[in-house]
């Protein structure tokens, strides 16, 4: 995970992100449902990659009066979140999710939305929201996950392998679901439960989709010598 570029790239983006984000915002939606179906009644909550804010603005109306804060790496994100109008305010702020700024005990709910799939180690950036929420707290949380992307992925390789002998991969090095789990469990977490979430969406060509993930700021590709 390079942060520098993450920071650049996804804060580039984020005057336009809502525009075009509709995988995390499917996402947000799903986890926001989740969240909502049971009696719990949270008086800290804490999103972890807040993005361009929707989702903890929409924990705010759902939990009121509870307090809900929301960080991201990404500076102009965390702009664009403290530049909306709508109430109640959640509390934003620039921090990194390998770094979690709060003492031991202070969340009774984290949500995190499509983030940790960029996390260079799930177990330990787990252990750091384990520490972080109360006894019977919970840790809501959407992941993209191995295969995601595929298409782009074998385009590219057949495009490269038509024109040299070692060729590049975009290598979206995503985790496998069993992997996330696994870290998990590792970490402290009861998993009390799992979904997944599939969607196709068409596009005219690779360099279209490649546009699209430009706009929503996920230009940071890994490049490999070998495939996925």
């Amino acid at each position: 995970m390079d942060k520098q570029k993450i920071n650049f790239f996804f804060s580039r983006a984020a005057r336009h992100y809502d525009h075009y984000a509709w995988l995390p915002q499917d996402l947000a939606a799903r986890l926001l449902r989740l969240v909502s179906s049971g009696r719990q009644k949270p008086k800290n909550i804490l999103d972890i990659g807040c993005g361009t804010g929707t989702l903890a603005f929409s924990l705010s109306k759902r939990f009121k009066p509870a307090k809900v804060i929301g960080f991201d790496l990404a500076s102009g994100m965390v702009q664009v979140a403290k530049g909306r109008k709508d109430k109640p305010e959640p509390v934003f702020l620039r921090a990194d999710l390998e770094k979690i700024p709060f003492k031991a005990d202070t969340f009774d709910m984290v949500i995190s939305n499509s983030v940790y799939q960029r996390s260079r180690n799930l177990q330990t950036a787990f252990r750091k929201v384990n520490r972080i929420l109360i006894y019977g707290g919970k840790f809501y949380l959407s992941i993209i996950t191995r295969g995601t992307l595929r298409e782009l992925q074998s385009s590219f390789m057949r495009a490269c392998k038509k024109r040299m002998k070692s060729y590049p991969v975009v290598a979206y090095r995503h985790p496998q679901i069993c992997e996330v789990i696994k870290a998990l469990k590792n970490s402290g977490f009861i998993v009390m439960q799992t979904a997944t979430y599939k969607k196709m969406r068409y596009y005219s060509s690779a360099a279209e989709i490649i546009k699209w993930l430009k706009s929503i700021g996920d230009n940071a590709a890994k490049f490999a010598s070998a495939p996925d």
